[in-house]
């Protein structure tokens, strides 16, 4: 029998959990973020991504899926978390009908050219790990790239046939009117480090956390600019007559952030001039040091927001209009807001 998992949700601490697990629920606009990671020449980006996945999903695995279970179980989870189907293929193959990755690369970038799916290729190696089985998993065929199917290739006796997949169940979840899926609280924190790690390695760290910072900001501002065209955003109550029309949206939106796992976002200030201070959480330990990636995901994420409800014109024309800074304390990150040549124009979806 087939586990079932249901997350814990505590928005007021910014705690989102399965099986006592911290995990986080992104969308499919984050795809901007592997694309990036898997363009930049000079690193394998492929192997940034399937190793931040494999790091991530080990203990939720342990954590959430009982002592010998089989691989029908662990990829039930992965259909329970968003991240698409799989199902049995040829011998020595995994197949996935239905993929959160690909479908979401397709979206934003169209046509792949080569296979995009290596965070599914980590949740396996992670899967087969924990049934004693470790073994290299590949993609050799994905949907973004054309295929009618992503396949992977495992050498382990478990994969293939053996593999039933869940009939009719297509592994794909979502929210606010845009597909999203549930993943380990660490995978952002260690895709970063990785990818900042591979950046410093060819002489190219700045970089490394200018790119985090922009795709993050663009990734964001799309996100929530779907969750604002949203039947879920319209039956949400905001009763705030006394605040301005975009402070009482950019509160009620952080409160989503916080319903969604990404930590305690507070709204510090909101003043003319502009003057936003926000704040997130701050970097755990065991990711504190030179490539520590979480002050250019909290800025980029910051001036998403940011922008998306005080600046007005197309996404595009938003992006970059405002000045973030970000300052890391002990118990926080700061980020401030600030206005830039583009200038402050209240209003934007807010009004």
């Amino acid at each position: 029998m087939v586990a079932s998992w249901s997350p814990e949700i505590d928005a007021e601490a910014g705690r989102r959990s399965i099986a006592g697990f911290p995990v986080r629920v992104h969308s499919q606009h984050f795809a901007r973020l592997q694309h990036t990671i898997m363009a930049v020449h000079g690193i394998d980006g492929a192997a940034v991504l399937r190793e931040a996945a494999r790091h991530a999903f080990a203990p939720l695995l342990a954590r959430a899926v009982p002592p010998s279970s089989d691989l029908e179980v662990f990829t039930a989870l992965f259909a329970a978390l968003g991240l698409g189907r799989l199902g049995g293929g040829e011998p020595g193959t995994i197949d996935s009908h239905s993929a959160h990755a690909a479908h979401a690369w397709v979206a934003a970038f169209g046509e792949a050219a080569a296979p995009v799916c290596a965070v599914t290729e980590g949740f396996l190696e992670a899967a087969f790990a924990a049934m004693g089985q470790p073994c290299e998993v590949r993609e050799i065929a994905c949907i973004a790239a054309g295929a009618p199917r992503c396949r992977f290739t495992a050498a382990s006796a478990s994969s293939g046939a053996a593999v039933p997949g869940a009939d009719g169940a297509a592994g794909l979840d979502t929210a606010y009117g845009q597909s999203v899926a549930t993943v380990p609280a660490s995978f952002f924190g260690l895709l970063g480090r990785g990818f900042l790690a591979a950046m410093d390695g060819i002489g190219q760290l700045e970089l490394g956390r200018d790119l985090l910072a922009y795709d993050t900001e663009d990734a964001v501002m799309r996100m929530f600019a779907g969750v604002l065209r949203s039947r879920e955003w319209a039956a949400r109550t905001i009763a705030t007559p006394a605040e301005p029309a975009s402070e009482a949206t950019l509160t009620e939106l952080l409160a989503i952030t916080r319903e969604l796992g990404w930590g305690t976002w507070q709204l510090e200030r909101f003043a003319p001039g502009p003057a936003v201070l926000l704040s997130a959480p701050p970097s755990p330990s065991w990711l504190q040091g030179p490539h520590d990636p979480t002050a250019a995901l909290a800025g980029g994420a910051a001036a998403g927001l940011c922008e998306l409800v005080l600046c007005e014109g197309a996404l595009d024309e938003r992006f970059g209009a405002l000045q973030i800074c970000t300052c890391a304390h002990a118990d926080a990150i700061a980020v401030s807001v600030g206005v830039d040549e583009a200038g402050w124009v209240p209003g934007g979806m807010a009004a």
